[in-house]
């Protein structure tokens, strides 16, 4: 747990710093963002390459102790910088861009001394390293050039692995906590996983995208550094299990009150404590209970049967899935048209016009880390690729079509739309997409747009989440789903009211680890497995849980706030989604003063308006 000593020692710490710093010429704003943005790229290449500045494509840097060193440096230099600008002074934008990097530039260095839940000293995981050539891999079209970046960062991975083990090392030394779940899961047993992937699956996307010469010349060479990838996993595999796990435990991950109030505050900007939140989550779990329960009772009278719990009748709607994969696709493309044709009916959103968005199978090299689908956005810095949703397919070996029992638990007819509606539009291709394709139609040069880019993660997923699960209600309120869709598209809001109790829950000792595991299972019709996964991944990832609901609230909040503002005659719900995606994701919190502004401008009458029927009907 992090106690309020430790997090006031830090803020001390840091404030030292910044002093320290403070003795330069000063910068201008631009100037400030333009740093902000453009200098991480050489700390994390990996996120340039999911952005597509291709430039970085070949890089990777292990986190030791010169990045944690220059990492400190460079933010204490951005808050230095921002501390002779006043807020009270500012324009909206540069005061929501200022806010965005003093946050992202505190987090950062809290994070540098002791990363959440446990500190850098105690984390084993090693599932990102699949993630350190998955874009390259993703976006490549069989250029050598691109497999010699791949090809590159494979080679650096060694260096990633014993970066990590000394990293360690220094952690038992210094009597750090280890989580054990962690330590097994997304270290030890994960050792098969990272080795297929680079030695399988990578292999088969260049034999797949690659000419037979070109893969001649290349195929052998990253053969070789998928073989000193395995030896490197198998040392930190053998290490894990001989120093790590015997001082693991499985106690360890809650952050405790104090600083999950005090994340809630700073990263989330919630006035909300951990009690509030916990009774205010349990009941919006009773009103969906009861919303779903209803919802069930529809689908049975119309079916003629008698009424039964909603669990079974979600169980029943199951069982009518696609039988194939090519029907799950061919299902996937008929419900993307469908959404798309009901927006423009409903006038909704104002979409792009010949807006384009691709159906794909995810790619086979990241099949092992997705189980269901994403979304894979718009890269703001590369041309010519559209928004991809992605679909796993299902077919293994034993199932060459199709695996009937995944096609029916992922991909039943009745939950497939609201899983369209949050990966694909009007979810995040929606809200991503408008921003990239803006960004990328003004020449690239928005100060602001990159800034946004870089907010701290758990606050991005306020504003980037939050916008998903809305869009899944709004489509509710307009009639989109029906009622066997309607009971999973509750499903899903009940999945994040869940999340709520649950992550507040093991985090601050309201709920142990399993007595959140079989609470989450009994409201979500999840099954224990679904659920023991999700806790885990709660466990190591504090307050992200909680974002869908919080950011959907946010949202809701604003739209009657400004609907009241100017009144439901002159309210355009497609005028005040547009002002909406011209954030780029930030949470509500930055910007709801400005918005209601530019609603009133944009939807109020002017005074000329207002006089001329008055003039006609004195006539």
């Amino acid at each position: 747990m992090w106690p309020a000593r430790w997090l006031l020692s830090v803020v001390v710490t840091v404030t030292g710093w910044i002093a320290a710093s403070g003795d330069g010429m000063a910068k201008t704003l631009d100037d400030i963002k333009r740093d902000f943005f453009e200098k991480p790229h050489t700390f994390d290449p990996v996120s340039a390459t999911y952005w597509g500045l291709t430039q970085y494509d070949d890089k990777l840097r292990p986190f030791d102790g010169s990045v944690r060193n220059e990492e400190r440096s460079f933010y204490t230099g951005i808050l230095a910088d921002l501390e002779t600008y006043r807020d009270d002074l500012l324009a909206a934008e540069d005061r929501m861009d200022v806010t965005i990097m003093r946050r992202a530039a505190l987090w950062t260095l809290l994070w540098i001394e002791k990363p959440i839940p446990l500190g850098w000293r105690s984390s084993v995981d090693i599932s990102d390293l699949v993630g350190t050539v998955y874009q390259n891999i993703s976006r490549q079209q069989g250029k050598p050039e691109e497999w010699n970046a791949i090809l590159s960062r494979m080679r650096r991975i060694p260096d990633v692995l014993a970066s990590r083990k000394k990293n360690l090392e220094i952690g038992l030394s210094e009597k750090a906590p280890f989580y054990k779940r962690e330590v097994l899961r997304d270290g030890i047993e994960l050792r098969n996983e990272i080795v297929s992937y680079f030695k399988k699956d990578v292999l088969d996307s260049a034999r797949q995208s690659l000419t037979a010469d070109a893969f001649k010349k290349l195929g052998s060479q990253l053969e070789s550094a998928a073989s000193g990838i395995e030896d490197a996993v198998d040392q930190y595999v053998q290490f894990l299990k001989s120093k790590i796990l015997p001082a693991a435990k499985d106690d360890v991950f809650g952050v405790g009150e104090e600083h999950y109030l005090w994340r809630l505050r700073n990263l989330l900007l919630s006035p909300e404590t951990p009690e509030s939140l916990f009774e205010y989550a349990k009941d919006q779990v009773a009103i969906t209970e009861k919303q779903m329960q209803e919802v069930a009772d529809t689908i049975q009278r119309k079916r003629g049967q008698p009424k039964k719990p909603y669990a079974g009748v979600i169980k029943d709607l199951q069982q009518d899935a696609p039988a194939t994969d090519k029907e799950m696709f061919a299902m996937y493309q008929e419900l993307l048209d469908r959404t798309v044709l009901f927006i423009e009916k409903k006038k909704l959103f104002r979409l792009p016009a010949e807006y384009t968005m691709l159906l794909k199978e995810t790619p086979a090299a990241y099949t092992n880390v997705l189980s269901i689908a994403a979304m894979n956005p718009i890269p703001p810095f590369r041309d010519g690729i559209p928004g991809q949703f992605w679909v796993t397919p299902t077919h293994d070996e034993k199932h060459p079509n199709g695996n009937p029992e995944l096609l029916r638990q992922n991909h039943c007819r009745s939950a497939a739309p609201n899983l369209v509606v949050h990966e694909a539009v009007p979810g995040h291709d929606l809200q991503l997409g408008a921003a990239a394709r803006r960004f990328i139609s003004g020449g690239r040069k928005d100060l602001s747009y990159m800034v946004r880019l870089r907010v701290p993660d758990v606050m991005y997923s306020l504003g980037v989440e939050g916008w998903a699960h809305y869009t899944e209600q709004l489509m509710a309120e307009q009639g989109f789903y029906t009622p066997e869709e309607r009971i999973f598209q509750l499903k899903d809001a009940q999945w994040r009211n869940v999340r709520i109790v649950v992550d507040v829950g093991i985090h601050t000792g309201r709920m142990t680890y399993d007595e959140a595991v079989r609470y989450f299972n009994d409201k979500t019709v999840s099954g224990e497995v679904t659920a023991e996964r999700e806790i885990y991944r709660y466990s190591k990832w504090p307050l992200q849980a909680i974002t869908y609901h919080l950011g959907k609230r946010d949202i809701l909040s604003v739209r009657e706030e400004t609907r009241t503002a100017v009144g439901e005659k002159h309210f355009d719900l497609a005028e005040f989604h547009e002002l909406l995606l011209d954030y780029d994701g930030i949470p509500v919190t930055f910007y709801r003063e400005d918005l209601l502004e530019k609603v009133k401008a944009r939807m109020t009458p002017s005074l000329e308006r207002r006089r001329a029927p008055l003039r006609k009907r004195g006539r």
